[in-house]
């Protein structure tokens, strides 16, 4: 007598009754095509290789989601583009003292999207591939790896056991992926976006490129509310107190109560000799009540985020690809001639300056006594950040993409030949893998 599979009834037909294994929530289809290949095949060897192999990928899948199970960022990881909603690039934890050693380096089948995320003992990194791969900490060794679309996975965030991402090429662009079950809570219609988000509470920021600004339900993905703006918001919003700030591509800043979305302030950034539009490349950052951004002509500006007034302006003559960073007391900016800033974040002077001689284009990473930066030539600079000296360098093989991350004690950077590189405090002790 032929042996059914489990969960077949000849019945009603095989097409249109399947109890299905759940693997966090979800069945797992794949046993489909257990059924399927079992009805051409006779019963015997194949059916048992059948059974084994589905088996095989079940359990396989199953443990591949149970890696992001437990997984958890909030406040005190680096879980979004510069590390927090406020943006400032700081580290979160203590153990950057150079000299750095490689504990380890990975190649991947494509590059990295844009700034990896890091929570407890992992770096879950997004790649331009659509795919989401995570790491430990510890040796780099690969505990998840999905690809879920065809392009890349742009403004990735992780807060709580929630992941955000956007996939311009779809149509439901911007979508939240429950970690701890290891499925899509929900996918938003909000059209083309480059940018991360800020989370608060129960509600979700974020622009798109047709202008839209738009407030959602964490927790089905619904509109809220939404504004259109002036321009094209293509980089990220940060959030002050009880309000939610943003640049559009003419140089206007908005700041909206983050309750309703009712505008608070909207002030224009211009160049102060041709009165032309300021055009920020890149996010602003909010440190001590202060607004700070920088733009393509070269300024730096600081405005009060209170209520929008002008702080003071910098302009410093060569374009800044990337965002300031900041901690209590400096303003710090990497021009694209390579070179690196250190100003008064009360006045917007100028305390020290250190020459790179090439491009910096992403953010400065900072720790409490030192800063860290990478060239496109593939330079890792620290400096002391008091005074701008060179206190430890190395130089990768290859071009330097992403901004340095920095978290329990490593960091994190990638180059454009696709490598991932986990560097630690050589007192660490750890060896290279």
């Amino acid at each position: 007598e032929r042996k059914l599979p489990w969960g077949y009834r000849p019945e009603i037909g095989h097409r249109q009754d399947h109890r299905f294994p759940v693997c966090f929530g979800r069945p797992f289809y794949p046993i489909l095509l257990w059924v399927e290949l079992l009805n051409l095949t006779p019963y015997g060897m194949c059916s048992t290789v059948l059974s084994s192999v589905t088996a095989a990928v079940i359990f396989s899948s199953c443990v591949r989601t149970a890696a992001l199970k437990d997984i958890r960022a909030d406040s005190g990881d680096w879980f979004t583009e510069a590390g927090s909603w406020a943006r400032t690039s700081q580290t979160k934890s203590d153990g950057l003292t150079p000299p750095l050693t490689l504990a380890w380096k990975r190649q991947f089948t494509s590059g990295v999207a844009g700034s990896p995320a890091m929570a407890d003992s992992t770096v879950l990194i997004p790649f331009l591939n659509g795919e989401l791969v995570v790491l430990k900490l510890a040796d780099g060794k690969k505990t998840f790896r999905k690809r879920f679309g065809k392009s890349p996975l742009q403004g990735f965030t992780v807060f709580n056991s929630t992941a955000y991402w956007a996939i311009s090429q779809d149509k439901r662009s911007f979508r939240a992926f429950d970690l701890s079950r290891g499925q899509y809570l929900w996918k938003a219609r909000l059209g083309i976006m480059t940018s991360a988000p800020v989370v608060q509470g129960n509600k979700v920021y974020v622009g798109n490129l047709n202008r839209q600004f738009y407030c959602l339900n964490k927790n089905d993905g619904k509109i809220i509310w939404k504004h259109e703006e002036k321009a094209a918001l293509r980089v990220s919003p940060v959030l002050g107190s009880e309000k939610v700030v943003y640049c559009d591509q003419e140089g206007n800043v908005y700041a909206r109560s983050v309750a309703d979305g009712r505008l608070l302030w909207r002030t224009s950034l211009s160049n102060p000799v041709s009165g032309e539009p300021e055009t920020p490349y890149s996010h602003p950052v909010i440190k001590n009540h202060r607004l700070l951004v920088t733009s393509l002509s070269g300024s730096v500006f600081a405005l009060d985020a209170r209520n929008g007034r002008f702080l003071w302006q910098n302009n410093l003559g060569d374009p800044f690809f990337s965002s300031p960073s900041a901690d209590s007391f400096y303003v710090f900016a990497a021009a694209s001639s390579g070179k690196l800033y250190a100003m008064n974040q009360e006045s917007g002077e100028v305390i020290w300056t250190y020459d790179a001689g090439t491009l910096i284009n992403s953010e400065i990473l900072v720790s409490d006594s030192y800063l860290l930066t990478a060239t496109a030539r593939g330079e890792i600079i620290c400096l002391d950040k008091s005074t701008g000296d060179s206190v430890w360098t190395d130089t990768l093989e290859n071009r330097i993409v992403t901004p340095p991350v920095f978290h329990n004690g490593y960091l994190i950077i990638s180059d454009d030949r696709k490598w991932v590189y986990a560097f630690v405090s050589s007192s660490d002790g750890k060896n290279q893998n």
